[in-house]
């Protein structure tokens, strides 16, 4: 009897260290997985000759939110898309991380309720204040990447930054520096893994 009892103690104490353990990198996973999609999005662009763009939103430093939007345009300019992106274009895929988990799609293999989108840092912008409006990027049939802000199409000069952020509950506060996802004009996206 004192075993069993010796062994329950042992779980309730060892549970929340390793639930903080068995997440610690889904913050790495969701920003790896977002970088292959986006990557998988523009190699899309070029062989089915088609503009594709993806919407990063709903973004909160203080709180595990975000949801990623993949569309793929009727044609292959990223202005016709801009100019009316739901008529234009339709959805092939929808994550949620956060608390915008359960209604979307899933990071595969994960559980994100902890990890979520604290926003975005454009090129020559501070990392430290990051932007929390939605991000709008079009790949183009080239393999450019253009970005969408309501009708006006611009290409992307310079590093544009998505933070992905792990935080310590679903109620925040955050938990260590955010991961970052940085998209050029014309290079494949990548994670970024130096310090901030």
């Amino acid at each position: 009897m004192f075993v069993v009892v010796m062994v329950i103690a042992i779980t309730l104490l060892a549970f929340p260290n390793l639930r903080t353990f068995g997440a610690r990198d889904q913050d790495v996973s969701v920003a790896t997985f977002f970088t292959h999609e986006f990557n998988r999005v523009k190699s899309q662009a070029q062989r089915r000759t088609r503009a594709y763009v993806v919407s990063f939103r709903q973004m909160n430093r203080n709180l595990p939110s975000g949801r990623v939007e993949i569309r793929e345009a009727q044609g292959t300019s990223c202005a016709e898309v801009a100019a009316n992106v739901n008529a234009r274009s339709r959805v092939i895929a929808a994550y949620g991380v956060g608390d915008d988990e359960t209604e979307l799609e899933q990071v595969p293999g994960l559980r994100t309720n902890f990890v979520g989108l604290s926003g975005w840092v454009p090129p020559g912008g501070n990392i430290g204040n990051p932007l929390v409006a939605d991000l709008t990027l079009c790949a183009r049939v080239d393999g450019s990447l253009m970005r969408i802000d309501g009708n006006a199409v611009t290409p992307v000069n310079g590093q544009t930054q998505l933070l992905v952020q792990r935080f310590q509950t679903e109620q925040g506060p955050t938990n260590g520096p955010p991961r970052r996802v940085r998209f050029d004009f014309a290079q494949p996206a990548r994670l970024v893994l130096e310090a901030i």
